[in-house]
């Protein structure tokens, strides 16, 4: 029990340490993932073994790990986002495993959703970024830099921590995740 409150405390220290340096730097530092990510398995391996049951395990942490990093990383080939932003999903998917890693990153594409609707709205670039976006999921690539306009850009990190966040606490009942408190 003591290791899955160690889990959830690395966790935590991950997500406020990288929100802050995305809002503040627009970077998500290596120094931070790296060890968050080898923090996640060795945890996880702690609390489960190789294959023990439930979600917190290291086939479980290696497979969350996995789909952070490959299911990102399509998104950082094409240019749409930074590789901090991958290397964050890839330490979260190692903290909570690739289940719960699937739900995250749901509600962390709403919030970053929201977040880049609020931003193109406020800067009057609305129909522009719809055509740029419809032009991106037929050809997954990120438009050439011809236009003399910058591009706008959200801090995803901050949407991971968010969606993240948002994940934890829809799970709060959930026993497998978090076993602390009776299931309602």
């Amino acid at each position: 029990m003591t290791t899955l409150i160690g889990l959830f405390v690395g966790l935590f220290a991950l997500l406020i340490t990288s929100a802050y340096t995305d809002l503040a730097h627009g970077k998500i530092y290596d120094r931070v993932t790296y060890p968050a990510i080898a923090i996640g398995l060795t945890l996880n391996f702690l609390i489960g073994g190789i294959a023990g049951p439930g979600n917190f395990n290291l086939i479980a942490a290696v497979l969350g790990f996995l789909l952070g990093l490959l299911g990102l990383g399509v998104f950082y080939v094409s240019g749409a986002m930074g590789g901090g932003d991958v290397k964050l999903a890839a330490a979260i998917g190692a903290f909570i495993g690739y289940r719960y890693l699937l739900w995250a990153l749901f509600y962390s594409s709403l919030v970053g959703g929201i977040m880049a609707l609020a931003l193109v709205i406020w800067k009057g670039r609305l129909l522009d970024s719809l055509r740029g976006s419809f032009r991106f999921l037929i050809t997954l690539r990120t438009p050439l830099s011809g236009t003399s306009e910058e591009p706008l850009t959200i801090p995803f990190g901050l949407a991971l921590v968010l969606g993240t966040y948002w994940c934890w606490f829809m799970r709060l009942n959930d026993p497998e995740f978090f076993p602390f408190l009776p299931a309602a």
